[in-house]
């Protein structure tokens, strides 16, 4: 994640603690405020910030650094494929590449 989501998703979540710290956490600052893209933004981030947890999330029970640099390797391969050759590969169709 890039810092520039990290810091949108920080602004988000200030927005709603300035609304708490007013007494007002259900009438949070009015997002129509912000520009309709940055509130796009913010969602995509924290989108993309889920998904980099729940894939974080498959290690959380074999985290040792040989497990990390296997995924790794997978990974770095799986990406040099193409999609049919990934698609090939997942459906048996070509042999492993590892």
């Amino acid at each position: 994640m890039k810092n520039e989501d990290n810091k949108l998703i920080w602004e988000s979540y200030e927005d709603t603690s300035v609304a708490r710290m007013q007494g007002d956490e259900h009438n949070p600052p009015d997002m129509d405020d912000y520009p309709v893209d940055r509130s796009r933004q913010v969602d995509n981030a924290m989108n993309e910030h889920e998904r980099y947890v729940r894939i974080a999330g498959m290690f959380s029970d074999n985290h040792s650094d040989q497990t990390i640099k296997d995924a790794l390797h997978v990974i770095e391969t799986l990406d040099s494929m193409d999609e049919d050759e990934r698609a090939r590969y997942f459906d048996g169709e070509l042999g492993s590449p590892f």
